[in-house]
């Protein structure tokens, strides 16, 4: 199961919390978990309960490190 939210990880309760539920439920050992985020909303706190949750993989998305592009879709950041 692949949660894809940009946002997933900015809570670190909510994680936690979703990742002790998957436990509770015994998922955890019929089916392995992924999630597609950002990289800086990934918290080094989180990472033992979603281990416990059986998450297998865990997608970063990264910004352009070509200011012209950034440009082009409109980030708001420079190089």
């Amino acid at each position: 199961i692949t949660f894809y939210d940009d946002i997933f990880s900015v809570n670190k309760k909510r994680v936690i919390e979703l990742c002790d539920a998957i436990v509770a439920a015994g998922l955890h050992k019929k089916c392995s978990f992924a999630v597609q985020t950002r990289a800086d909303n990934l918290y080094e706190e989180i990472l033992p309960a979603m281990q416990r949750a059986n998450f297998k993989n865990i997608g970063l998305g990264m910004e352009t490190g070509v200011e012209r592009i950034a440009r082009e879709v409109k980030k708001d950041q420079t190089v």
